[in-house]
């Protein structure tokens, strides 16, 4: 079974700004602090008017698990406030 190691969800306007990654274990990439390349890694950047569903949220945090397994680093990138 292919697992993807690599993900990139981009909305093309330049405003509102809308991207998520997702990172299997490995190289550092942008947004990583100290030891999070060895996690899977899901990075938003969103622009303060966009919400993202919970639910749409925890199901990407499945990404990568059946391989990696482990924990997964989730962040809002940009200092962006989330509830």
């Amino acid at each position: 079974m292919q697992v993807l190691d690599h993900f990139q969800v981009r909305w093309a306007p330049a405003d509102p700004h809308f991207e998520i990654c997702y990172h299997a274990p490995g190289p550092d990439v942008y947004g990583d602090k100290d030891g999070d390349n060895l996690s899977r890694r899901i990075y938003y950047e969103v622009d303060h008017d966009r919400r993202l569903d919970r639910a749409i949220m925890k199901g990407l945090q499945c990404a990568g698990l059946e391989k990696y397994g482990g924990t997964v680093v989730a962040m809002f990138l940009h200092g962006l406030n989330w509830n």
